[in-house]
């Protein structure tokens, strides 16, 4: 009886110290963002806030960590990882004094398996096995956030509401989203318990509503009026309702950010009105905050990984306590199935592939690097072209490659592009470029002797790719193939290989790479 009382405990200290341990395993710099390092931190510069008015971006916060920690620990991969991991046992520790403080009396194993929800998922995995994603530091100062906000609902100390507030402004800098989160939280709470809470709490609610206006006030001022307001996918109602449909189907397969809360404040207002029950301040408050949150992203049109991961904070706790109170409906009992069976077939899959990527790629991308950066040495002039890889919407891996090979004194290359640009909008030509690809718009084609690299990054289908260019008998110069090429292959992938086979036509927004691979690099020659 006493083994069992603790068998949680253990388990939970056990998987904290795997995962940390999983981030720091085989850290490398990647491909996507890193870049940034080698023109800032790794030449000692301080990287810069990050405003830019004319895309209507304002996150200044982001990636500012590592202007404190590189001058006292050094710039290694290891040292950043090292951090993350740090901060990823942090928000571990406050999400179980969340769910300790609202749920005292549940077993442990309750409380493993809402941190096993967080941690293994991809929204979580993608933002803490990188190094310039907002949403990990937006995640840390939310989750202290909400337990300040937690310990004051139990104790009342003005000294929380102080350290919420300023948890919540500091968290609103890291993404421009935040604000709709505490804000919508704040108010939502402030009504629902308007009349059963103290002076205290309206005040804290209050002051949250106030650095929610302070911030959008702010952003406005810097940023909307200098916002460029172009569509990335057209102004039309039919790119608009593709791009809604792409989206919706990103995030749909979830349970944690769109079905499971949507059905609990469903089925809360259908008791209110039926039973005249009342709402729950924090719990109700938290799953419409954290809804309005996703319906913003569904109404920008953007969809990724680590978007709704902020969303956990807000949904985790009122979802599992709202699963045991309300578990004795049918519907709760089919809803908490399909989360279960959504979790298998589309989460759980999507998690192993984002950490095995994660892991792989960067590896395999300075091992790429290093044998370039010696290649060039050797042999002057060379061109390179990445196969599959746009120089519209894929410029930031273009990028990268160029930064990390100047970074590491790669000798007189260039780089071109065998494709047509697939948006005007993320490609004005730069005359005055030394890279080829970036001078015009225009097309080249590879000649004997050019460099072609498939990555991972790439939008054309694996296999078939591998197969032709062995029919065209390039010679594999380089494999760079540390770790596993681990397909994604979920609910989401199957279907997007059967829209792509059915409707090959119909491109808006989406490859041919089904399933993300390679996680390798391949450099051949072209003949």
């Amino acid at each position: 009886m006493q083994a069992n009382k603790y068998l949680p405990h253990a388990l939970l200290a056990l998987l904290i110290a795997l995962y940390g341990l999983g981030i720091i395993w085989g850290s490398d710099f990647s491909v996507i963002d890193d870049h940034t390092l080698s023109v800032f931190t790794l030449m000692h510069h301080p990287i810069p806030f990050f405003i830019a008015p004319e895309i209507g971006r304002f996150y200044p916060l982001n990636a500012q960590e590592w202007n404190l920690i590189a001058p006292i620990f050094g710039t290694t991969p290891k040292v950043f990882y090292i951090f993350n991991a740090l901060m990823m046992v942090l928000v571990s520790l406050c999400v179980l004094a969340i769910l300790r403080l609202w749920l005292p009396l549940r077993s442990g194993f309750v409380y493993l398996f809402a941190l096993f929800v967080l941690l293994i998922s991809p929204n979580f995995a993608t933002a803490f096995l990188r190094l310039f994603v907002p949403e990990k530091m937006e995640i840390v100062f939310l989750s202290l956030f909400m337990l300040s906000y937690t310990l004051f609902c139990h104790k009342q100390k003005p000294i929380y509401a102080c350290i919420g507030v300023l948890m919540g402004f500091i968290a609103m800098f890291y993404k421009e989203t935040a604000f709709i989160l505490i804000g919508v939280f704040a108010l939502f709470h402030f009504l629902f318990a308007y009349k059963t809470s103290s002076k205290a709490s309206k005040i804290f609610d209050i002051s949250l509503l106030f650095v929610s206006a302070i911030w959008l006030c702010i952003y406005l001022g810097i940023i909307w009026s200098a916002k460029n307001n172009s569509s990335f996918y057209g102004a039309s109602p039919l790119d608009t309702l593709t791009t809604l449909a792409k989206v919706t189907f990103s995030y749909i397969f979830d349970p944690i950010i769109l079905i499971a809360p949507l059905s609990f404040i469903s089925l809360k207002l259908w008791l209110v009105l039926k039973n005249k029950a009342s709402f729950h301040p924090v719990f109700d408050a938290a799953l419409i905050a954290g809804l309005v949150f996703m319906f913003a992203y569904l109404k920008l049109g953007i969809a990724n990984y680590h978007y709704p991961l902020p969303t956990y904070i807000f949904f985790l706790v009122p979802l599992v306590a709202y699963f045991i109170e309300y578990f004795k409906y049918k519907f709760v009992k089919i809803l908490f199935a399909l989360c279960i069976f959504l979790y298998g077939i589309s989460t759980l899959p999507s998690f192993i592939y984002t950490f095995a990527h994660y892991k792989f790629v960067p590896q395999n991308f300075q091992s790429t690097l290093s044998f370039l950066t010696d290649y060039t040495r050797t042999h002057n002039g060379t061109t390179i072209y990445l196969q599959g890889v746009n120089r519209a919407s894929g410029t930031e891996v273009y990028t990268s490659f160029i930064r990390w090979l100047k970074f590491y004194g790669a000798k007189d290359f260039d780089f071109a592009s065998d494709l047509p640009i697939d948006n005007p909008l993320l490609s004005a030509p730069d005359p005055t470029s030394p890279y080829t690809l970036f001078q015009n718009n225009l097309i080249s084609k590879p000649k004997t002797g050019d460099l072609l690299i498939l990555t991972p990054y790439s939008d054309d289908a694996f296999y078939p790719t591998i197969k032709a260019l062995k029919q065209k008998n390039y010679p594999l110069l380089f494999l760079a193939h540390k770790g596993w090429n681990i397909p994604k292959i979920g609910i989401k992938n199957i279907a997007k290989y059967f829209y792509n086979h059915f409707y090959p036509q119909n491109t808006i927004g989406v490859n041919h790479n089904n399933f993300g691979l390679p996680l390798y690099f391949y450099v051949y020659e072209v003949r």
